[in-house]
């Protein structure tokens, strides 16, 4: 399923101009987030994630996270530096074709709904710098908590940038 996934991601990017395939990619991301979090999360799981402060629920499921990375990562690796910052590296994998840009935006997208829906709703996924699609593809992630004054301004940002 993860390859078939790849392979869509890789034939969105051909075939809608680049700000089309980030909507998709980010409208895609939030609608795999809600389904992980309705079918692959056990309910009593996260009513307690949604229910404890985000310094004790963030560990929480990025450690979730971490055991079932195989499943959106394959060969590549998933590296975890905190529960606010992890990186993704698809480069030396058995990928048949390279990740498109589109695909490290879709992964952004599913940690921005899952942080948003289980940890706290101010939670956007960013990717630090650019991702290194020419060599396969890598990218550094980080999680960023904004207060409610300043949330519907950043998650806007997140959206459209």
């Amino acid at each position: 399923a993860r390859a078939r996934a790849d392979e869509m991601q890789a034939a969105v990017a051909l075939a809608f101009p680049a700000d089309e395939v980030r909507t998709i990619a980010v409208a895609s991301g939030k609608a795999t987030g809600d389904y992980i979090i309705a079918h692959r999360i056990p309910r009593l799981a996260a009513r307690l994630l949604a229910w404890l402060p985000a310094s004790l629920a963030a560990p929480l499921l990025m450690m979730a996270i971490k055991r079932h990375a195989w499943t959106f990562i394959g060969s590549g690796t998933f590296a975890v530096e905190n529960a606010w910052a992890f990186s993704i590296d698809r480069r030396d994998t058995d990928d048949r074709i390279a990740p498109p840009p589109s695909l490290f935006v879709w992964y952004g997208a599913v940690f921005s709904r899952l942080y948003q829906r289980l940890v706290e709703p101010g939670c956007v996924c960013r990717a630090d710098g650019s991702a290194t699609v020419a060599s396969g593809g890598m990218q550094t992630f980080r999680i960023e908590r904004y207060p409610r004054s300043v949330r519907s301004k950043k998650m806007a940002e997140t959206e459209s940038a």
